[in-house]
């Protein structure tokens, strides 16, 4: 099985009109399937109640263009593009490519190419910090049990003391 990754480019493509080639506004879907802007069919339906899908060139009789159905898929893809795109702007890492998630861990934003590689360096981190937080306990457990023996030997030490004091 392959695994798709979603590129700037990808998603550019999917929420854009193919009529006006910018960002959907308003997007509306014909009868056929097909998604463009309002005004994109509007202007494509000047004194004319039939348009032909310039996708797939299906003929639809469209009275009212407003009583078309928004696509509401298309609007929260767009809402996502809108904040990871344009809000976060470029990447964090390579400052080349546009910003389109952030890592679980820190949160930095990332293009999807260097997104996989702060991965393997965050894991990285991670596993030295945890390999260095088990020497470190190994080492305070030594401690705590060298001190514990410590202090059990000069208790008995100290009850001996007090033993001898109480006989004579």
């Amino acid at each position: 099985m392959t695994t798709a990754i979603c590129s700037y480019e990808n998603i550019r493509q999917i929420t854009s009109c193919t009529l006006c080639n910018r960002t959907f506004k308003d997007p509306r879907i014909l009868p056929c399937g097909h998604t463009f802007c309002i005004d994109c069919i509007r202007n494509t339906m000047i004194d004319t109640t039939v348009m032909a899908c310039p996708n797939c060139l299906a003929k639809h009789t469209i009275v009212n263009v407003d009583l078309l159905s928004q696509n509401v898929a298309l609007m929260q893809l767009l809402h996502i593009r809108k904040i990871d795109i344009v809000q976060n702007k470029q990447c964090a890492i390579c400052n080349v490519q546009p910003s389109i998630t952030s890592c679980a861990h820190c949160s930095r934003q990332a293009c999807v190419s260097c997104l996989e590689i702060h991965r393997q360096e965050v894991i990285s981190d991670i596993t030295r910090e945890t390999m260095e937080i088990e020497r470190m306990s190994d080492d305070l457990k030594s401690a705590l049990n060298q001190t514990s023996n410590d202090f059990r030997d000069q208790c008995d030490e100290t009850f001996q003391q007090a033993n001898k004091r109480v006989r004579n």
